[in-house]
Formats: C-alpha cells, structure tokens, sequence
C-alpha cells in the first residue's frame, strides 16, 4: 500500500470518530425538542376535546352535581340527577361533555338551585343520550322553547318542564318522538301555544297545560292528538270556547277547564269528544249554559260546575249526557232547578248507587218547582245521596193567596194526600219571609208556586206520565 492511500484511509477514519458522535447528539436533541413540544401542545389543547370527565364522580367541580344510579362507577349508568349551581353555565360549556361518559342514561332530571341559572334545553347533549326515555327540567328561567328542543330522541316517553317561566312554545318544539306518552308543562308562564309546536307525537296520552297564561287556543291545535287521553288545562285565562280546538281529541277521557274566565258555553263546543268521562268547569265565570252545550257527550259520567255564575238551566240541558252520574252545581246563583232540567238523569240519580247531584250554597227559592227533589230522597238508592239532599237550603217566601190552589194540584200530582185537618199554610205562618231552611224539612203541600209558572212544577199531573212508574 503506498504512502499517499494510507494517509487517505487515516484522515476517513478520524473524520468519522469525530462526525458520528456530533450526529447522534444532534438527533438525541431533536427527538427530546420533539416531545417537549408534544407535551405542550398537549397543554394547550382546548377543554372540548377532553371526555374522560366522568359524569358521575362525586370529587369534582362542576357547573352541575349529579347523582347515578348505580352508584359503582365502572359501571354504566341508566338515572342521573342533577343539580345546577352555576349561575352562568352556557351551550358550550365544556363541562357539559362530561355527559359523553354516560351514554347509556335512560332517566335524566335537572333541578336548578337557588343560586343558579339554566336559560335553555341542552340540545346539543341530549342527542348524544341515543337511550334516554325520561327527561324533567324544573325551576329553570327557560323563557321560549325552540323547534326540535329535544333533538330526535326517538324513544323518549316522558317530558317535564315545571317551574321553567317558559312564556312562548315555537313551531315544532315537540316533535317527531313516537314514543312520548306525557308532557307536563305546568307551572310556567306560557301565553302562546303554536299550533304546530306538537308534530309526529302520535302516542301522546296526557298533555298537562295547568297554571300558565293562556288566553286563547287556536283551532286545530290537538288535531293529532288521536290518542290523548287526558288535557289539563286548568288555571290559565281561556275566556273562549269552539268546536274546532277539540277536533281530533276522540279518545280524550278527561278535560279540565277549571279556574279559567270562561264566561259563555256555547251549542255542541264538546261534540268532538265523543269518549269524554269528566269534564271539569269548576270556578270560571259561566253565566249561560246553550241547552246543547253537551250534545255528543254521550259517555260522560262526571260534569263538574261548581262555583261561576249561573241563574238558569236551559229546560232540556243535560239532555245530552245520559251516562251523568255526578253532577256538581253547588256554589252557583241557582234560584231552581227543575224536574225537566233533571229528567235524562233521573234513572241514574234513582237507580245507581255512585251517583251524586249537589246543589248547595245556590239561592234555591222554596217553592214547587223543588218538590221534586222530595220524592227523589224517598226513592234514591244512593244512601250517601239521601244525606247529601238533606243538606240542600232554600230560600222561604210566604205563599199568596192564589197560589193555594196550584199548591193543592202539586200536592196531589205526586200522590201525597192532605189530611182533613192540614192547614196548608200552617208551616209558612210561623216562620218569617226570606228565612232560609232546610228543603227536606218542608212538606211538598206547603210549597207555593210562582205567579208566572203555569205548568207549577213542570211535572205532569199523573205519577205514570213523569216516569215514577219506573222500577224505582
């Protein structure tokens, strides 16, 4: 080997001891600038894309507190309540994300806090909950709701919203849940219900609209309810009814109307509801029922009208309900009722042992257009009832001359012969005019009639032709 290739081979191998070292430590740099950048970066990514928040652990700070069923953290949860407790929480807050830990939750309830605020439905998280069936919202300051407010949960059943100051229910707010069975919207401020804020709910049974502010429903409002069984719409500011806000409600069961400012009844308003078994009315301001206010209410068994303001029954009112078996009139400016404003009740009033007509605290007038409800006592099956017609008052005025001999015709119409010493009179001269008193204490004989009746009682002259000839 000659001298000059010898000193080549040399100058190499020195070249190489000294770059191998440089390069290893430059590469050992730049992995370790690598993976610090790694980390952070990984500091600075934003909260969103953490999920490993679990729902359910009770040793952490959150907006919200909730509480799982089962308890046992590996485990998938299927209820959760929770409580918020941040007065500022919004739609994007990532804390909201710790719900991705519990995909599999079936029952959700929220409550807000004294100290806290919810101003929306958490859409956005609802729709990742793909198995939740029953959602409740309560005492949050949700003033409108949105369409599709709950996202497609198709097998969502239950919804509550007490307590929420909702004011406003948009178009479509409710929609596409086949499944839903129950709405409960009560105790909130609503004034304006869209006439498309339910849409593809076709299992819906109860729809609960008590204490808002509801002035007018618009007609065609249910149409899709087919399969509503009970509408709670109690305690707002209806002054109004039509047929039209019914049309679709067949198989409705239970209409509450009380405590609104209904002041009118009109012709066939209910005939839509054909399957209707208690209609409630109690406490509006009714002065006048239409006598076909109830026409197509032939299932009906309960008709409540306690406490408004009526005077007068239309002769042929109840007509229309067959089926009647309570009927309650107390609290009301009754001055009679009449046998013909009863007769399509009687049979039930007589013959079944539920049935109930309450009539106290009226300015019923003692004369003989009550005398039927005498012989009603005497034949009523009812005991419960017999004691509650006990308990009717009426007003006493003395008769006048001419009214004796209707007095006489009434008295012997319903088959109860005078003695030859009865003074027909004799009662009424000993109590002063204007005196209220028990019904059940007088005497059908004694009861005058008033000038302007020519039929005094509006029962027939023979016991037959009245129906008493009945299997009663």
């Amino acid at each position: 080997m000659s001298s000059n290739t010898y000193q080549k081979i040399t100058l190499l191998v020195l070249v190489l001891c000294i770059v191998s070292p440089i390069e290893s430590r430059y590469e050992k740099d730049r992995k370790q600038e690598k993976s610090t950048n790694t980390q952070q970066a990984a500091q600075l990514q934003p909260a969103s894309t953490q999920v490993t928040l679990n729902l359910c652990r009770k040793d952490r700070t959150l907006s919200f507190l909730c509480h799982c069923t089962p308890e046992d953290e590996s485990i998938k949860a299927q209820k959760a309540e929770c409580w918020i407790i941040s007065s500022d929480i919004s739609r994007k807050d990532p804390q909201w994300l710790a719900f991705n830990s519990q995909t599999q939750l079936q029952h959700l309830k929220f409550s807000v806090l004294a100290n806290g605020n919810l101003s929306f439905i958490p859409t956005d998280i609802l729709q990742s909950l793909k198995f939740l069936r029953t959602i409740s919202i309560e005492y949050g300051h949700v003033h409108e709701l949105y369409s599709f407010a709950f996202g497609n949960l198709t097998l969502l059943t239950n919804i509550s919203l007490t307590n929420n100051q909702i004011k406003i229910i948009g178009p479509y707010t409710f929609g596409n849940h086949q499944h839903l069975i129950d709405i409960n919207l009560e105790k909130n401020e609503i004034y304006e219900l869209d006439r498309h804020a339910f849409v593809n709910v076709p299992n819906l049974i109860r729809l609960n609209l008590n204490n808002n502010q509801l002035e007018v429903i618009q007609d065609d409002t249910f149409e899709a309810f087919s399969k509503l069984n009970e509408l709670w719409l109690r305690n707002n500011s209806i002054n109004k009814l039509s047929r039209e806000i019914f049309k679709g409600l067949g198989n409705l069961k239970i209409l509450n109307l009380s405590f609104n400012k209904l002041i009118f009844i009109g012709d066939t308003v209910f005939a839509e509801l054909w399957s209707l078994q208690e209609l409630e009315l109690e406490s509006n301001q009714i002065e006048k029922i239409s006598e076909r206010a109830f026409d197509g209410l032939n299932n009906l068994q309960r008709l409540n009208l306690e406490n408004n303001r009526l005077k007068l029954l239309e002769r042929g009112i109840f007509t229309g309900v067959p089926a009647l078996i309570y009927l309650n009139l107390m609290k009301n400016s009754l001055e009679t009722i009449t046998f013909n404003n009863i007769l399509p009740l009687m049979d039930n009033l007589v013959n079944n042992t539920s049935s109930i007509l309450d009539i106290t605290e009226n300015n019923l007038i003692c004369d003989c257009r009550l005398a039927w409800l005498i012989d009603l006592k005497n034949q009523t099956k009812n005991e419960d009832f017999k004691l509650a017609l006990d308990e009717i008052e009426c007003l006493l005025k003395k008769p006048k001359d001419q009214f004796h001999k209707t007095n006489k015709i009434l008295h012997n119409a319903i088959d109860h012969p005078l003695s030859e010493t009865e003074d027909e009179t004799e009662y009424y001269d000993d109590e002063p005019d204007g005196k209220t008193i028990m019904l059940m204490k007088l005497k059908t004989s004694n009861l005058p009639c008033p000038e302007e009746t020519s039929d005094p009682t509006e029962l027939p002259l023979s016991r037959e032709s009245i129906g008493f000839d009945m299997s009663w």
